[in-house]
C-alpha cells in the first residue's frame, strides 16, 4: 500500500517559468488522476471515491463530487469544457466531467456539500 511520501504528492509543473508547486499540504485519498479544465481555471483531482474541483483563481475547493462505485479510475474533461451526450457505456457525465469506473456497476454521481 502506498504511503504519503513525496512520490505520491500532486505536483504542478509550470514549464514556462521553470517552477514546481505543491498545491496541497496532504492528499485526501489515493490520487488516481488529475486534469485541468480547458477553458475555466479549474483543477480536478480524482481519488478512488471522489472528484474534487479546485478553483485556481480563488485557491479553494469549489466542488466535491462522489460516485457510488468502488473505484474511479480516470476522468476526462471535454475539450470545449461542456459535456456532450453520454458517449460510452462506462462514462457518467458530471457538468463537463466524465468519470470512468471499473466495477461495471451503476454509477450515481452527486455534488457533495
Amino acid at each position: 500500500m502506498p504511503d504519503n511520501n513525496s512520490s505520491m504528492q500532486v505536483l504542478i509543473h509550470q514549464v514556462s517559468k521553470r517552477r514546481t508547486q505543491n498545491p496541497f499540504s496532504r492528499n485526501k485519498g489515493q490520487v488516481q488522476c488529475v486534469a485541468f479544465h480547458p477553458v475555466r481555471p479549474f483543477f480536478f483531482v480524482a481519488t478512488q471515491r471522489y472528484v474534487r474541483v479546485y478553483n485556481l483563481i480563488k485557491q479553494e475547493l469549489s466542488k466535491k463530487l462522489a460516485a457510488n462505485c468502488k473505484w474511479i479510475s480516470s476522468i476526462a474533461i471535454h475539450p470545449g469544457g461542456e459535456c456532450p451526450q453520454q458517449q460510452a457505456q462506462n462514462m457518467v457525465p458530471l457538468s463537463g466531467i466524465q468519470v470512468d469506473y471499473e466495477d461495471g456497476g451503476s454509477v450515481v454521481a452527486k455534488e457533495m456539500g
